[in-house]
């Protein structure tokens, strides 16, 4: 308390010492002012304590402790008065510095204002502490966004399209405008559109080696797509079922191996009924066996032609028999013919010929059909005919229920019709409620945007023609609402506000189907959309070309294409800054080049002068 009265009192006290004059003048008034002033200065207060000094040395100006501690004090306060402006020096170029968004110069002189005064409540901590909080925020927020581009990249490398998608995408939800990661999840799509491209090619080709029973080559083409896609099914199943043939045709060897083996001794032995009967086992087992089929024809020859064309016969028959178990139908058919070329009058092979025909003239409409089917779904579609669509595919799948193309029609197509069954409940509810209202032209617009997208659909034009008779007894407000709409579309099309100007026109010609100046009107927003639609396009791939140019480092080039973007949107700041980007490298590149000539000169000096170190 008392500390506090000497810090806060002075003034009072040293009023007081001139107030008593008579003991201002002794010895002991000396003394109690230089002990007065002593506890002010261990007080540090060196303002108070130079004026308790002064006041001291009114009784002795010559005292040395008193001249020493003036001097000294003086030299403290000159370093505090030094700081001080130090600190506000540094305040000031801090504040310029935030001014200027320069926040890392800002963070350098609020670090040294801090240093001299380390107030936390001070204006300078305060600030320090925001900038430093907003740095770290950007810090993390950077090395999220590396470590989801890390991420990317690797999945990437590593050919998983889908998981490289989500990472660039996750990365672009933190910097959204970061060309890098555009870029890359642009790159990305690109290559799951190419990989599913190339995994529908290999599909197709596997089925249709698999259906002319050439395994091996439709395996190669199912094991190309299982590299694509290994989490799809398809071609795995594909594979399953081929080395399980495989795995059959190996066992039949196998035991034609042990058959033929005996038959062989039995031939040896010139046994050759037991022979025959044991090749032509081997050849139930395995038909494609050459040896046994050459063991036959010799037995044939040793027995006799007649014997040889019997047996000839029922080779055929049970070759056909096997071929046709198998859906192998071309290659039975050949054995069925080849044994009528033997014995023309059997009925046998003459209804299986006529049966594998049959089965293959169907093959052949069907394939037809689904083709047809395919090609009405596909040109429905192209015309936005998407219910035709929908039914023309159904029935292409009747035929071919696995074709995995005409699946992805099929989905594509029912998603199209739910996109439109969405936007026609919307449209008729916004109808509705503008009919309700009694905004009828409003409600007429609307209903007929209604059934633009579903032409088949009644209520919209139940609900016109009833907007038509009310209207009827009304001409006075039509007019108003004619000209009304077609001067707000002039007004939105002046403004180059295009949608909402035609929707405007489209309201005019809505009240007044035959007037012409709508559909001219229309005519010039639909050309202007057109326009503006081809100016972003060209646009869009001046600023990609450019941009994959400047990650191919050709500077210049890319110089070349931002130009042309900005001649075309001569205000956009993005393309402004991909140019100065381009000058900034291509001034860099220029200044790499006269250091590379001038170390290639020098090094020429040198060696001219035969100084090979240097």
């Amino acid at each position: 308390m008392y500390l506090k009265f000497l810090k806060y009192s002075f003034s009072l006290l040293i009023f007081l010492f001139l107030l008593n004059t008579s003991w201002a003048q002794t010895d002991d008034a000396f003394k109690k002012s230089l002990h007065f002033a002593d506890s002010v200065y261990q007080l540090k207060e060196y303002e108070n304590a130079k004026s308790a000094y002064e006041y001291a040395a009114r009784f002795q100006a010559n005292n040395a402790h008193i001249q020493n501690r003036l001097s000294e004090i003086n030299h403290i306060l000159d370093q505090l008065a030094a700081k001080e402006q130090q600190y506000k020096n540094a305040v000031a170029e801090a504040k310029k510095a935030l001014y200027s968004n320069d926040a890392t110069t800002a963070e350098q002189q609020l670090k040294i204002a801090v240093s001299i005064k380390s107030d936390p409540t001070s204006w300078a901590n305060q600030k320090l502490k925001e900038i430093e909080d907003q740095a770290e925020t950007a810090a993390k927020l950077q090395n999220d966004f590396q470590t989801q581009m890390s991420a990317g990249d690797k999945s990437f490398a590593n050919k998983k399209y889908e998981e490289a998608e989500i990472s660039f995408s996750e990365a672009l939800k933190l910097i959204p405008n970061d060309a890098t990661a555009n870029q890359k999840l642009s790159e990305t799509k690109q290559k799951i559109k190419e990989r599913d491209t190339d995994y529908q090619k290999y599909i197709t080709e596997g089925d249709r080696f698999y259906q002319i029973d050439q395994i091996n080559e439709a395996k190669e083409e199912y094991q190309k797509a299982q590299e694509l896609k290994p989490n799809e099914p398809y071609p795995q199943q594909r594979i399953s079922q081929i080395l399980s043939m495989q795995e059959e045709e190996a066992d039949l060897k196998k035991r034609v191996q042990n058959v033929v083996q005996e038959a062989d001794r039995l031939f040896s032995a010139n046994n050759y009924e037991a022979a025959y009967s044991k090749y032509q086992t081997a050849l139930d087992v395995y038909p494609g066996h050459q040896h046994s089929k050459d063991r036959l024809e010799e037995i044939d020859g040793i027995l006799g032609e007649a014997r040889a064309q019997q047996r000839a016969f029922d080779q055929a028959i049970t070759d056909g028999d096997q071929f046709l178990s198998q859906q192998r139908y071309s290659e039975a058919k050949s054995k069925y013919e080849a044994a009528l070329s033997i014995k023309p009058a059997e009925s046998y092979p003459q209804q299986k010929v006529k049966e594998i025909e049959g089965i293959l003239a169907k093959q052949q409409s069907d394939a037809s059909a689904f083709a047809q089917w395919v090609a009405q779904g596909d040109d429905h579609f192209g015309k936005n005919q998407f219910d035709d669509a929908k039914s023309a595919f159904e029935q292409a799948l009747t035929i071919r229920p696995d074709d995995a193309a005409v699946k992805e029609k099929l989905a594509n197509t029912s998603a199209q019709i739910a996109k439109i069954d969405k936007q026609y409940v919307s449209l008729i509810a916004q109808a509705d409620n503008q009919f309700n209202a009694g905004k009828l032209i409003d409600a007429q617009v609307i209903y007929e945007s209604a059934a633009k997208i579903k032409p088949k659909e009644s209520y919209p034009q139940q609900q016109i023609a009833a907007i038509q008779s009310k209207l009827a007894g009304q001409q006075e407000l039509l007019e108003k609402s004619y000209n009304d709409a077609l001067a707000a579309g002039d007004n939105f099309l002046q403004q180059k506000d295009f949608s909402n100007a035609k929707a405007e026109y489209t309201k005019a010609a809505s009240i007044k189907p035959k007037e012409q100046l709508p559909k001219d009107k229309l005519t010039a927003v639909e050309q202007a959309l057109a326009q503006q639609k081809l100016t972003e396009e060209q646009f869009s791939a001046f600023v990609k070309d450019g941009d994959a140019k400047f990650a191919s480092k050709r500077w210049s080039e890319a110089l070349a294409a931002f130009q042309s973007a900005l001649t075309l949107k001569a205000e956009d700041v993005s393309v402004k800054t991909k140019i100065a980007n381009c000058e900034s490298e291509i001034t860099k590149a220029a200044a790499l080049e006269d250091q590379y000539n001038q170390h290639v000169a020098d090094g020429d000096r040198f060696f001219a002068a035969k100084s090979w170190n240097d």
